[in-house]
């Protein structure tokens, strides 16, 4: 036997698990997901799929497969699951403000509680904002915002 068909051979030998679990963390994933994902083939499927993608965050698409956040079977788009669950981050200051106006407005109790010094009521705003928005706003930039209507209301 050569070492080249030995080479070969092991080449074709599948990988042991601690090996895949290893691979898996080197792309970022912690172990204990690293571990449901290599206990699925269909989820290691769609992981080593995505993996080289770099509109994907490989630890974020592992936890939200091994806590059955993203639905794997032949009618779903992975991708597009994928972006509705991790989309954060809206700035738009204009969009933001209009909402957290209404929302104002119609909570004039805190609003009362803010100017008498209670500035954590503001949190209850930006909570409520969070939600409107399906948690998509920055909290950075609505907490911001907040302070900045509540201190002109």
């Amino acid at each position: 036997m050569t070492e080249e068909y030995v080479a070969e051979l092991r080449d074709k030998l599948p990988k042991l698990p601690d090996q895949i679990i290893s691979e898996l963390e080197g792309l970022g994933i912690r172990k204990d997901v690293a571990k449901v994902i290599y206990s699925n083939p269909i989820s290691l499927q769609t992981v080593y799929q995505y993996k080289d993608n770099p509109d994907v965050d490989n630890n974020k698409l592992a936890n939200a497969i091994a806590n059955g956040k993203i639905k794997i079977d032949n009618n779903s788009d992975v991708l597009i699951q994928y972006s509705e669950l991790t989309k954060t981050g809206n700035t738009n200051e204009q969009e933001l403000t209009k909402i957290l106006s209404e929302i104002i407005a119609t909570n004039p109790g805190p609003v009362v509680e803010y100017k008498k010094g209670k500035t954590n009521v503001a949190g209850f705003f930006v909570g409520l904002a969070m939600k409107a928005t399906k948690g998509t706003a920055s909290p950075q930039t609505l907490a911001a915002l907040v302070n900045k209507l509540l201190e002109n209301a």
